[in-house]
């Protein structure tokens, strides 16, 4: 009989009720709580899909190295896109292309726990860990949004995805395409809002709207999760699959095997050691000049890219911030401060010029102050009365940038 596999889709707190549909059953599931999935998927292998307003989807720039060593060295390359600690952040990475370019999913050590332990109380095997958004269909050259009751999931590239917060998603997507790519000219829509007074899209300028059908966001993100990008279930969340039982026939057969190619195998083996002993002899020399060059560092674990990373740093005075944190901090900056209406938005050389109307100037100050909480760099350009409303223009860039 062949083995069956659940798809499970997690809520942000551990509360939620979990949709899930398993393999072969004729629509979605819902239960309000593990132990009541736990009573239809006792020992089911399963695919996660988690919340993509816990993550965000970022893209590194690394030299080959082994997947273990470049785990431990992706926090010190992406640590300026994090204002807090990145001690406590999860990072899974994906291929790396011809081009050094290694798509990354950063998440807290606290959400992965919290979601195996779901996972857990619901008896299911995880196989694999999705970023939800990465699971939506996506082509060169186009934008798929997925619009639920809850919130709007986005995905921008093969390695860019994001959750656009229920009540504030028109305005986010608006922002969002005015600062796309050249070459993206096309929105993909999945709509599963029930009723017909639902939020209409907002007009996108230059965009080609294709609607496409859709009953129920899961078995949308269930389909496209087989070609997701990143895995979560890296390094120490990596589940060790118990082989010895599938082994035991093979063994009599694979000790001969053994035997056999033994011989062929001394000169790979001798080589392979006296190049990993170059190796560890070169990755020494490195440590110590980096020390020697940089003393007043402690942590050194990638001393090649900690030494590169700070040289960059010396010339150029260090890297801009992405625009989707930019984008995501001012959006959340906006939801948090009544009496502010965006009028326009342009994004050039790291920093993003924000047009406003306000109530008064008091509330200009209110919003700078909450821009610089999240945290932001703000520059107010000028402001200006216009009847009883002020219109303002503000420079953001990244704290530090």
């Amino acid at each position: 009989m062949a083995q069956q596999r659940i798809c499970l889709r997690l809520g942000m707190t551990p509360e939620a009720p979990l949709q899930w549909w398993r393999e072969g059953d004729a629509g979605v599931q819902l239960s309000e709580t593990p132990q009541a999935l736990a009573q239809y998927g006792a020992g089911e292998a399963a695919v996660i899909l988690a919340p993509a307003a816990a993550m965000l989807t970022l893209r590194a720039q690394m030299p080959a190295m082994p997947a273990q060593r470049l785990r431990q060295a992706l926090p010190y390359a992406l640590e300026e896109q994090f204002a807090g600690d990145v001690e406590g952040m999860h990072f899974a990475h994906g291929s790396r292309d011809e081009r050094g370019g290694v798509p990354v999913v950063a998440v807290e050590h606290e959400r992965m726990q919290q979601w195996l332990g779901l996972c857990e109380q619901a008896q299911l095997r995880p196989q694999a860990m999705y970023n939800e958004a990465l699971s939506l269909p996506w082509q060169q050259g186009e934008w798929t949004l997925l619009l639920q009751p809850e919130a709007a999931l986005l995905r921008t590239g093969r390695e860019s995805g994001y959750a656009l917060e229920h009540g504030q998603w028109q305005q986010l997507l608006t922002l969002g395409w005015e600062g796309r790519d050249e070459g993206v000219h096309t929105l993909r829509v999945y709509d599963v809002r029930p009723g017909t007074d639902a939020a209409p899209l907002p007009e996108l300028a230059g965009a080609e709207i294709k609607q496409e059908p859709c009953e129920h966001a899961l078995s949308l993100l269930c389909r496209g999760a087989g070609n997701n990008p990143v895995n979560l279930l890296q390094g120490e969340y990596s589940r060790r699959e118990k082989v010895g039982r599938l082994w035991a026939p093979w063994r009599a057969t694979a000790i001969l095997l053994a035997v056999v190619l033994g011989l062929q195998l001394v000169l790979a083996v001798y080589n392979y050691l006296r190049l990993s002993e170059q190796d560890e002899a070169l990755y020494a020399e490195t440590f110590e000049l980096f020390r020697k060059a940089f003393p007043e560092i402690k942590n050194v674990s990638a001393p090649r890219l900690q030494m590169e990373r700070e040289l960059t740093a010396l010339r150029e005075g260090g890297a801009t911030g992405a625009f989707t944190v930019l984008l995501g901090r001012s959006g959340k900056a906006l939801s948090e401060t009544s009496g502010v209406s965006l009028l326009g938005l342009r994004y050039r050389e790291g920093r993003l010029e924000l047009e406003l109307e306000l109530e008064s100037l008091p509330r200009l100050d209110q919003f700078k102050a909450r821009l610089e909480q999240h945290p932001l760099e703000v520059e107010v350009r000028n402001a200006s009365a216009r009847g009883d409303k002020v219109e303002a223009s503000i420079l953001v860039s990244e704290a530090g940038a």
